[in-house]
């Protein structure tokens, strides 16, 4: 461990999130018990993170093996221990996905988001965050982590027939509701038109 200025603390730290912040995400998805508590676990153990190193003014010896124990004991301090060990479940993916993940975050930022895109999403978001908590680890992991549907299924310990009918099937749902949301709007602005 070596002493570091704010600035190159800061950098540290920044440089710590972006490489581990995939796998704290995975880590606490797969193991939260509620959809609504993924943002408020991630931020803590980040900000546990950057508490420590500012306290000690130095880097962590094996960094990323620190956030993900972080990452642990923020689950057990959120949800309790015995909770914890009855949906214990592996995280780590053998595949790097980092760079494939870099890119696609950069192009996301280099593209202008429709308000109505952002309206769709957070209405999924809050469709799949009521439904069961399996099926929104598989969207999650699927589509947020880009996880193929194999490792989704070891991930989870569940059947790869099990991820693979829960995906679709709650797409073909998806797509129903907002199919059918579509063309209500869509009779709704004809009559106002036509002033029926």
């Amino acid at each position: 461990m070596r002493k570091l200025t704010q600035e190159a603390l800061d950098a540290a730290f920044t440089q710590l999130y972006e490489e581990t912040y995939d796998a704290v995400l995975r880590y606490i998805v797969c193991h939260c018990a509620s959809p609504s508590d993924i943002g408020d676990l991630v931020q803590n153990t980040y900000l546990g993170l950057y508490q420590r190193m500012r306290r000690a003014g130095e880097t962590v010896r094996n960094p990323h093996h620190y956030v993900m124990r972080i990452a642990r004991n923020e689950l057990n301090h959120h949800y309790g221990a015995t909770r914890m060990m009855r949906s214990c479940l592996p995280v780590f993916s053998p595949h790097d996905r980092e760079e494939n993940f870099e890119a696609i975050e950069r192009e996301l930022l280099e593209t202008e988001a429709d308000p109505d895109d952002c309206v769709l999403c957070d209405e999924i978001w809050e469709y799949l965050s009521r439904g069961d908590l399996l099926t929104f680890r598989i969207f999650i992991l699927y589509f947020s982590q880009d996880v193929g549907l194999k490792e989704i299924a070891q991930m989870l310990h569940v059947n790869e027939n099990t991820v693979k009918s829960r995906l679709y099937r709650t797409l073909k749902k998806l797509e129903a509701i907002f199919q059918w949301q579509e063309v209500a709007e869509h009779e709704t602005k004809k009559s106002i038109s036509s002033g029926d």
